[in-house]
């Protein structure tokens, strides 16, 4: 016999829609709460409850609660704005890029020019890194290995292969101040916050 309450007792059963609504009515204030704090958005705040509720009611069947249904709908909302909070920052970097993109085509030439002076420069402030320093960043940024890979190729512990990229980020990015050029320094930052 299939008990239709939750493994924990007197909750509402998920798998029937009057449960549902109930829960709803329990505790979609709370997480509505929780998604205007931490997003500031009242609009994105209803639309991450809705995902909840829906993927609540597709998933009835097969949902096995291990405790109090409050426990699982904070952290699914916690979840929700997390990725949400995530796949927002990736799309405004990517509008920003597109946009900065579509603005500075005009200046294409003056650009690239910038971008070689700048890229020599980088090479240069590269062969001023100690030597190991110098090595790890060329096999994180030139070889594209991963700090697991280059301790092991260079037989050091994958702490010191974090700490020699920090170094030369830290440095690339002291140096680099004088040369700023929003439109081309734009270009380095990703390789600088990937080291």
């Amino acid at each position: 016999m299939v008990n239709k309450k939750n493994t924990v007792s007197q909750e509402p059963d998920i798998r029937t829609s009057e449960g549902v609504k109930e829960i709803y009515r329990t505790y979609a204030d709370g997480m509505l709460r929780l998604c205007v704090m931490k997003t500031g958005d009242i609009e994105l705040a209803g639309d991450i409850v809705q995902e909840i509720f829906e993927d609540l009611w597709t998933r009835r069947d097969t949902l096995e609660l291990k405790g109090p249904i409050k426990n699982y709908l904070m952290r699914a909302t916690k979840f929700q704005i997390i990725t949400n909070l995530k796949t927002s920052k990736s799309h405004k970097a990517h509008e920003e890029c597109a946009r900065l993109d579509y603005c500075q085509q005009d200046c294409y030439t003056d650009q690239q020019v910038s971008f070689n002076e700048l890229q020599k420069k980088v090479d240069l402030l590269i062969d001023q890194l100690p030597c190991q320093c110098r090595k790890v960043y060329h096999l994180s940024q030139d070889e594209g290995l991963s700090n697991k890979e280059i301790a092991s190729c260079l037989l050091i512990s994958e702490a010191t292969v974090s700490y020699h990229l920090k170094k030369a980020r830290n440095f690339l990015q002291e140096k680099l101040i004088p040369y700023y050029n929003p439109t081309v320094i734009l270009v380095f930052t990703s390789l600088i916050t990937s080291v």
